[in-house]
């Protein structure tokens, strides 16, 4: 008879953790904060630019399109690479004449060598890969969503 006694004893124990459990529950919310800068990502963008006149090279007039964004530093310098010696797209370059450098691990290759716009061509060609960082802060949903998820959460505390 007497032994249920110590038993309920140690359930009077039992509900007095879960408290405990709850505020480890607040501790994992900022080891999740931890982990979102890596959601800041690097956006690498190819862009073909066509010179119609070698005045318009000179002095970097040109028609710029963004051809695609990548996220690998890779890809977009192999499709810079194609773009350019791909030849196509109305801006026609001497293949012969490309040069291609590297600026930190980006792709550039321009084309010289062209027919000039009153030949119905272009002049030169570049094709470049640019290197963007968006922060978590600039994406649409994710940054938003993770502040709001936290001032609830320090509501709750406050309460």
């Amino acid at each position: 008879g007497r032994t249920p006694t110590p038993r309920s004893h140690t359930s009077n124990h039992s509900p007095k953790s879960p408290p405990q459990n709850s505020k480890s529950k607040h501790f994992t919310a900022p080891s999740t904060t931890i982990t979102t800068p890596t959601s800041s990502t690097a956006v690498f963008i190819v862009s073909d630019t066509c010179y119609p006149t070698a005045t318009d090279f000179n002095t970097n007039k040109g028609a710029t399109r963004i051809d695609s964004a990548h996220s690998s530093q890779r890809a977009a310098n192999n499709r810079a690479k194609k773009i350019i010696y791909e030849n196509s797209g109305g801006c026609t370059v001497d293949i012969d004449k490309i040069i291609e450098e590297m600026k930190q691990g980006l792709y550039t290759g321009i084309g010289i060598g062209g027919k000039e716009e009153r030949d119905g061509g272009c002049y030169a060609r570049k094709c470049e890969v640019e290197g963007k960082i968006l922060d978590e802060d600039s994406e649409d949903e994710g940054g938003e969503d993770m502040c709001d998820g936290d001032k609830d959460r320090e509501g709750d505390v406050d309460m």
